[in-house]
């Protein structure tokens, strides 16, 4: 197969991937109306059902970056994160489900 012709279907891949995740962003909306929670995990190409609602933005703006040092979300330092507690899931080119743990002095849930 030839570049242009690999390039060309990798971009029809990507352009893909972010509509799956847009219909399955619109599907937790119907989800969340009918009063249930569930969506098709992306990453097992939409053959399973998860018990946990994971809405996808069609763009997130955060950029994560992790290095032996430190986590920083968009340049911020976030400090005492637990020890292999990173961990991050590619559901498509432009977005990544990242889950962390860190320590915090204290806590509070406002709305």
């Amino acid at each position: 197969m030839n570049e242009e012709k690999q390039k060309q279907l990798e971009s029809i891949a990507d352009r893909l991937l972010e509509k799956a995740a847009e219909m399955n962003s619109l599907a937790n909306e119907i989800y969340r109306l009918i009063g249930t929670g569930r969506i098709d995990d992306l990453a097992n190409g939409g053959n399973s059902v998860n018990d946990k609602e994971l809405p996808i933005p069609k763009k997130p703006s955060q950029v994560v970056v992790e290095t032996n040092k430190e986590l920083t979300i968009d340049g911020f330092s976030v400090g005492f994160v637990i020890e292999d507690s990173v961990k991050a899931k590619q559901l498509s080119k432009e977005c990544v489900e990242v889950t962390v743990s860190f320590l915090a002095k204290s806590y509070e849930f406002k709305e």
